[in-house]
């Protein structure tokens, strides 16, 4: 939008006489000086800068709101990891307990070596037909 202006008019009259006591001007010069005034300024400034505030404010309260959700999110995902690693826990604790039953002598820690090859029947089959 144009900043208003303040118009400045100049009339330059020549006077060669009167007819009936009125002044005839045969050369008139119409002069238009367009120039911002302080106050036009002052204005387009203040708007400026009101649309930069309401725009920024527009823009904080976008991030606002953007925070809170990713701060949720954190929290429930947060509260899904300590339920996962207390269930995960509770497995490890249970898968102990069992394999301490079945071989108590087997491991100290009661965790079986998983690289390790399940034995098979260590008497061979010595008879043949």
């Amino acid at each position: 939008m144009v900043a208003p202006t303040a118009l400045l008019l100049v009339f330059l009259y020549i006077y060669p006489g009167t007819i009936n006591g009125q002044a005839i001007p045969l050369l008139t010069y119409f002069l238009f000086w367009s120039f911002p005034t302080s106050i036009s300024i002052h204005r387009s400034l203040e708007k400026k800068t009101n649309t930069q505030k309401e725009s920024m404010e527009r823009l904080n309260s976008k991030l606002y709101l953007q925070n809170w959700y990713i701060i949720k999110e954190n929290e429930r995902l947060r509260k899904k990891a300590q339920l996962l690693n207390q269930e995960n826990q509770a497995l490890l604790s249970e898968l102990k307990h069992k394999l301490s039953k079945s071989n108590p002598s087997s491991n100290t820690n009661g965790i079986p070596d998983l690289n390790v090859n399940p034995t098979t029947n260590s008497t061979p089959n010595t008879s043949k037909p």
